[in-house]
């Protein structure tokens, strides 16, 4: 009798673990900007499945590592259409039950849809440069503004040179109102217009466009040169932007319903390898992982991706965009 005692409070005891094992936790469980510094169990248990490790990763070529990865993190996809009800969780905000925060602005809002007039899908990787075949990824899509996703639209992603003109567009309204969501001028890069997201979104529009150009490397790769200014912008932008514990509870939520995740989000150093550069020394990333502190940057990467032939926007950096090419029907 004692016996069935004890075995009955052992498995009561047990239950809630289970159910917290097979139960998704919502992005609003972490911290928005709150540096992370641990990988969580989810990411250790889901790499462990790969043929090679973090380390024989880092040694690859980034041809081989591009190759390797395009596979390793094929998972299942999300419908584009159901996305929308997925953002509560995926994009929850941390203060406010029911309420999301939207990419670029941070801004927070309802997150009941209304066919679009609050918010949009946006395609972090442009829709009309190969974005498309990812929309049914939701480590890709995201919910926006529609008129911050207007103001992208299909602008390459640059630093903008601040010694030339350029705008600075802001939040329209609710409680982010008046905050940069970004700027739009002439890339220090090269003479295109860009678009630069405001600092706190730089490092995980990054981690999206890398994770977007491995994962649908055949679909994606002619376009690079067309959706970033410089692969140099991205290392940049994931070195001063590091993932915080809210991106790192997206990716673990993606993970329950894709069986995959966003390796730049859990490994950041691994940019570098993809673009054929040493790893510097002195990043803060969820694994720890650095480069060698006497390490220099290496030449130009071999897999650098070739140029797109389609011409660019000729919108000029001071007038707003009407339309918005990679924004969905309203209806």
């Amino acid at each position: 009798m004692k016996k069935r005692v004890l075995a009955l409070i052992l498995a009561l005891l047990l239950i809630p673990a289970a159910i917290l094992a097979i139960t998704p936790a919502k992005a609003a469980e972490k911290n928005w900007n709150v540096t992370c510094t641990e990988l969580p169990q989810a990411a250790l248990t889901y790499y462990n499945g790969f043929s090679n490790t973090v380390d024989e990763m880092k040694a690859m070529s980034g041809s081989a590592l591009i190759s390797y990865l395009e596979t390793a993190l094929n998972g299942k996809s999300t419908s584009y259409g159901n996305q929308r009800n997925l953002f509560v969780n995926s994009d929850a905000d941390v203060t406010v039950s029911g309420n999301i925060l939207l990419f670029f602005s941070a801004a927070s809002v309802n997150g009941t849809w209304d066919s679009g007039s609050t918010y949009n899908r946006e395609h972090v990787w442009a829709k009309s440069k190969g974005g498309g075949n990812a929309e049914n990824d939701l480590h890709h899509i995201r919910p926006t503004n529609p008129r911050t996703n207007s103001i992208h639209g299909n602008y390459d992603y640059g630093t903008v040179d601040r010694t030339k003109s350029y705008n600075t567009w802001t939040e329209t309204g609710g409680q982010t109102q008046g905050a940069v969501t970004g700027y739009y001028g002439i890339s220090t890069y090269n003479d295109k217009t860009c678009w630069e997201p405001s600092d706190e979104f730089k490092g995980d529009t990054a981690r999206i466009l890398a994770y977007v150009y491995v994962q649908f490397y055949s679909d994606c790769q002619s376009y690079f040169s067309s959706v970033v200014d410089s692969y140099k912008t991205l290392l940049e932008w994931n070195a001063a932007d590091p993932v915080d514990e809210w991106e790192m509870a997206r990716n673990n939520y993606v993970q329950t319903l894709q069986n995959n995740r966003n390796i730049f989000i859990d490994y950041p150093e691994l940019m570098w390898t993809i673009f054929d550069q040493e790893i510097p020394a002195g990043l803060t990333t969820p694994s720890g992982g650095t480069g060698n502190p006497t390490s220099e940057p290496t030449a130009e990467p071999t897999a650098e991706p070739t140029p797109e032939p389609t011409a660019e926007p000729t919108d000029e950096p001071t007038a707003e965009p009407t339309a918005d090419p990679t924004s969905e029907p309203t209806a």
